[in-house]
């Protein structure tokens, strides 16, 4: 990367760069947060804080597809209280949507907890967990809250 693609990168690309295990981009009204390897609940925070850098987005999309999350008895307590934190710092999205992409069955469960978590703080966006980007996409992009078919 040129000096000059550096000065035009945004501090998410920046991240990326430097090897986190969270990279953003930003594109129109989506957000798109990839997590790689190793991921501690310190880089879903960071995730969370880093969508409000620019004011509330439209829609975002959780890329976990290459991301590990270590097993931990008390993970449902940590969604639990990730969840309280996002629904808090979202409260300015009505009607905004969060897709969660993640193929692997225990991601996939505890993904959909954190759904459920949202549900029950009664977030101001919708939430759905998917296992591919097409399926993601096309809710994103589909207008409602509905479910995938």
């Amino acid at each position: 990367m040129s000096i000059r693609q550096m000065k035009l990168a945004s501090k998410s690309q920046l991240r990326h760069l430097s090897n986190m295990p969270l990279s953003i981009e930003r594109s129109n009204d989506l957000i798109k947060l990839n997590l790689t390897g190793l991921v501690t609940a310190k880089d879903l925070y960071a995730g969370v804080d880093a969508l409000y850098e620019n004011g509330p987005p439209a829609r975002v999309l959780w890329d976990l597809t290459t991301a590990e999350i270590p097993d931990a008895a008390d993970m449902p307590d940590q969604l639990r209280d990730f969840s309280s934190y996002a629904t808090e710092k979202g409260k300015s999205r009505k009607g905004s949507k969060v897709a969660v992409i993640t193929p692997q069955d225990i991601q996939f469960g505890m993904a959909r907890m954190s759904a459920t978590f949202a549900e029950l703080n009664r977030a101001a966006y919708s939430m759905q967990v998917f296992r591919d980007q097409p399926s993601a996409m096309a809710w994103l992009d589909s207008d409602g809250p509905a479910l995938p078919e």
